[in-house]
């Protein structure tokens, strides 16, 4: 019998009872449903738009605010790396734009410039957000390039590197500092993989490492304070000193003591000055100036070299630097990024799109068996909830017994109390009988639920008894009887009761972590915790916990037409 008769349903009054049910049914759907989207709008964001909470990320509607997601991907998310790349001013991420214009002919100039640029003027991009676990397009590059160098053994890895990883995606590169003035190349085996490494990768995943931006900065910082934003703009690192007298001392103290030292030229010129200083410090004459890409990492070499720049004749020096070598003005780094984006525009938001996601399945795939575990928790905790109660719950029901009315009282009783009261003493029991670490512990304290029962019993209270009478007539057992008549009426409360024990499984977080503290047995819901302790930023926790919905609402949306069925069934009985 419908609830609304249909009788008079087409009367203004009942249009109108009709009309706000619906209405509030629609707003309880949209409370539900739109914190999902933004939930889900914000797992395929990044920290570009950590202030902006829309449905639809901006850079799938704006061209402008895809070459500032793609800008803050290759430049780490540092604005700072922005503004020295593209000669800008920007406060923050959100102000980068693209440029007015593109010169073709200018562009194209470039990209053959800077492809032809020596290794000591390029550093990689695309390394993630300083945040830990951060998608990084360069480290799944990198990844993969050293399962197949290797050919997926990690210990073949741990031995030529001489340290230990558990898999390959926790290998790092090889830590780089080219704008620091002693840093030069290591030459071991991880940093010859490294470079061999980025002989593979495409033109724009390389960034120019200009000596502008330093120079500027070591004028604001240190050298004039007192200077103006135009002023530092118009400061140019010339391959020579040029200017007047305090330009001129400027550049010579830049070069001489902040410099990184692979760009300063000392003419041969200087090599009667370096012969004499290397004599006063007893050591024997030098026939050449020594080549600084030669010059081992650390030793006296090095800091021999370091200590002659000071000294050198100033008309021997010159700096080698991309500004120097490029002749047309600004370097137009900026307009080849926007011009990468407009030609890849649908692969860039594809790929931003899935990214955050990407990251999530390979961290939980490859941390212990955390996939593996919560499915067979969740089956058991199912199977041993839809045995265990039903039985109890049967038994109840079918038989009067005596202790009947004190049974429920306790079953209400356990439903006055948290899980968390009794977390400690099923600890303390599960490790009395050695159970810790096993699905044993994860199963056995719920096995049976004071509330599934009491429901189950009520159901069961609500069948009709003359189905019993003709079954015990036909001499059938009560085990023949709950088979054959209470399973088949009772699959809605048995949905509801499975799909409650799931829903408890898969989301069980500080059950699971006290009882199973073994990492092998983490489930999924332990490893997303760990995930966002490890530092993951909001965004890659919202993809995570958009995976994490998944299995419920597909449980959810295969049982719901079994329940729906509960809901009119007792009105046939």
């Amino acid at each position: 019998m419908p609830l609304i008769p249909i009788v008079g349903r087409k009367t203004w009054k009942m249009r109108v009872l009709l009309g706000a049910l619906y209405l509030v049914l629609s707003l309880g759907a949209v409370t539900m449903v739109y914190p999902f989207l933004v939930m889900l709008g914000q797992s395929m964001t990044s920290q570009y738009e950590k202030a902006d909470y829309a449905i639809i990320p901006r850079y799938l509607r704006s061209e402008t605010a895809l070459f500032g997601k793609y800008a803050e991907d290759k430049y780490k998310g540092d604005i700072g790396q922005i503004n020295a790349a593209y000669g800008t001013n920007y406060a923050f991420l959100t102000d980068v734009v693209p440029p007015r214009a593109i010169d073709p002919a200018r562009l194209k100039a470039w990209e053959a410039f800077a492809s032809a640029l020596p290794a000591r003027y390029r550093t990689t991009g695309f390394s993630g957000a300083a945040a830990a676990f951060s998608p990084s397009p360069l480290l799944d590059r990198y990844h993969r390039y050293l399962r197949e160098h290797f050919h997926g053994d990690i210990l073949a890895l741990d031995r030529a590197y001489n340290q230990e990883d558990e898999e390959f995606g926790t290998v790092f590169p090889p830590f780089e500092q080219p704008t620091k003035r002693s840093w030069t190349p290591d030459d071991t085996i991880k940093a010859r993989d490294w470079k061999a490494f980025e002989a593979t990768l495409p033109p724009h995943y390389f960034t120019v490492i200009g000596a502008d931006p330093p120079y500027r900065k070591w004028l604001k910082e240190e050298a004039h304070p007192e200077w103006t934003a135009s002023q530092y703009a118009a400061s140019h690192l010339t391959a020579t000193p040029e200017g007047n007298a305090s330009q001129r001392k400027d550049w010579e103290t830049f070069v001489r003591t902040k410099m990184p030292f692979r760009n300063v030229v000392v003419a041969p010129s200087a090599l009667p000055a370096y012969q004499a200083f290397v004599k006063a410090r007893g050591k024997p004459t030098a026939l050449a100036l020594p080549d600084p890409d030669t010059l081992p990492a650390t030793g006296p070499p090095l800091l021999d070299w370091l200590s002659f720049l000071h000294i050198a004749p100033l008309a021997s020096l010159s700096v080698d630097t991309p500004e120097t070598r490029w002749h047309l003005g600004a370097m137009p780094v900026q307009a080849s990024d926007w011009a990468y984006v407009l030609a890849h525009r649908t692969a860039l938001r594809q790929d931003f799109v899935t990214r955050n996601y990407s990251l999530v399945i390979q961290y939980i795939l490859l941390h212990g068996r955390a996939v593996w575990v919560t499915v067979i928790y969740c089956l058991l905790a199912v199977l041993t909830t839809l045995v265990v109660n039903p039985l109890c719950a049967y038994a109840l029901s079918r038989y009067n017994l005596p202790y009947g009315g004190g049974v429920l009282l306790f079953l209400l009783a356990t439903m006055s109390f948290p899980s968390e009261v009794s977390l400690i003493q099923n600890f303390l029991l599960l490790k009395q009988f050695g159970l810790l670490n096993s699905f044993a512990a994860l199963i056995l304290p719920g096995a049976a639920s004071g509330y599934s029962i009491f429901l189950l019993k009520g159901f069961f209270d609500s069948l009709p008894r003359e189905l019993y009478e003709a079954g015990t007539l036909d001499g059938a057992s009560e085990l023949r009887m709950f088979w054959t008549i209470t399973l088949p009426l009772s699959r809605p409360i048995f949905a509801y009761i499975g799909l409650a024990s799931f829903t408890a499984a898969y989301g069980s977080f500080l059950y699971a972590m006290t009882t199973c503290q073994d990492h092998h047995m983490w489930t999924l819901m332990v490893w997303v915790y760990e995930l966002q302790t490890s530092g993951a930023p909001q965004y890659v926790m919202m993809a995570a916990l958009t995976l994490a919905t998944i299995p419920t609402l597909l449980v959810f949306v295969f049982a719901q037409k079994i329940m729906l069925r509960g809901i009119i069934l007792p009105s046939f009985k």
